[in-house]
């Protein structure tokens, strides 16, 4: 057999064709009927790389931690050819882990599960990947939490829509989280039938995250190199699976346009708090609040050019003062304290 575990009804044929000895033959009666005394964990998950190299397991988490955010206590196990078992040290880290898939190491997708103790690794089948999809311009009617369970599961088994509070998810897409059957097609758009239009409408589909697929027959798992079934190219030389189902890394809504405003060298260093140089905080400090001695900048100081330089030549000056105050201050105490008549007469410090 090589090490290679069979199931239940092969080892039923296996021994009816081979001649087992008595010892052989004995079966040791095991009691797993409840998890008592098994080796298992709530903690846990089964994961499978899909890769046609088999990939070392140091090397699945080398690319997994930083993606799950390096979570704490989070142990790994090779069980087979790109099959591992993870244990994560709270439930915290463990459903964020399962909210966050698809995982993907150098682009290959990573299937995950809940841990089953139960199971053999040849018995855990790998055929569901939990993706977020996006249905674009669809009429504002439909983008609620009823219709995005209605029309994801035209894609797979709906986990959750993303909605707001009064369930609507008003947007440029709807966005729902599917189990995906990766032995079936990406699926590029959904067609409904508008009874109040009366006619077939088709919105496009994209994946967030979706890790390498074939652009010839649409599978996730493979590339057109590799596709078994590959599919002729279009007049423009396309695969019938293009490039455009994976969607671009950006937030749902619009940010304000203050957000999207590129920050200035002085403001990136005035955030950095103390690592900024004094001459970085006195600009920023005149900039935003007058900075002389309290008093506001008014528009004739702002059409003045002179009159702000005097302002800055008086902030310097006030600062200066109170730096050489601060010293003055400090040689003072230390001359209380270490008196210099008692050096020069060779007194011992007590």
């Amino acid at each position: 057999m090589g090490g290679t575990a069979v199931s239940g009804s092969q080892v039923v044929e296996m021994m009816g064709r081979l001649k087992l000895t008595a010892e052989e033959s004995e079966a040791l009666e095991v009691d797993d009927t409840a998890l008592e005394g098994l080796a298992t964990s709530d903690l846990a998950i089964v994961g499978k790389v899909l890769s046609s190299s088999v990939l070392h397991i140091q090397t699945i988490m080398s690319a997994l931690r930083p993606a799950c955010g390096n979570p704490k206590g989070l142990e790994a196990k090779s069980v087979g050819n790109n099959v591992f078992i993870a244990e994560f040290g709270s439930k915290q880290d463990l459903n964020r882990v399962l909210d966050g898939s698809p995982w993907n190491v150098g682009n290959k997708a990573v299937l995950v599960q809940p841990f089953d103790p139960n199971l053999r690794p040849s018995e855990v089948v790998f055929d569901k990947l939990a993706i977020w999809i996006r249905i674009y311009d669809l009429p504002f009617g439909l983008m609620n939490k009823q219709w995005g369970f209605e029309l994801g599961n035209k894609v797979g088994p709906v986990m959750k829509v993303d909605v707001d509070e009064q369930g609507r998810a008003w947007g440029p897409f709807l966005r729902v989280k599917v189990q995906f059957n990766i032995s079936k097609p990406l699926l590029r758009c959904i067609t409904i039938f508008s009874k109040k239009r009366q006619v077939p409408e088709v919105y496009n589909v994209k994946y967030e995250k979706l890790p390498n697929y074939c652009y010839s027959c649409g599978i996730i798992g493979h590339s057109s190199v590799e596709c078994p079934t590959p599919a002729g190219r279009d007049e423009d030389g396309i695969l019938p699976y293009g490039k455009d189902l994976r969607a671009q890394e950006e937030n749902k809504y619009r940010k304000g346009s203050e957000e999207r405003q590129p920050v200035s060298a002085e403001q990136s260093s005035f955030s950095r708090g103390q690592h900024g140089s004094s001459e970085d905080r006195q600009r920023h400090q005149d900039r935003d609040y007058g900075g002389f001695a309290g008093r506001p900048v008014t528009m004739e100081d702002c059409a003045n050019s002179s009159a702000r330089e005097e302002r800055l030549a008086a902030i310097k000056e006030i600062g200066k003062k109170d730096k050489e105050k601060t010293m003055n201050e400090e040689k003072s105490v230390g001359k209380e304290l270490c008196p210099s008549s008692s050096w020069s007469q060779g007194t011992k410090r007590k």
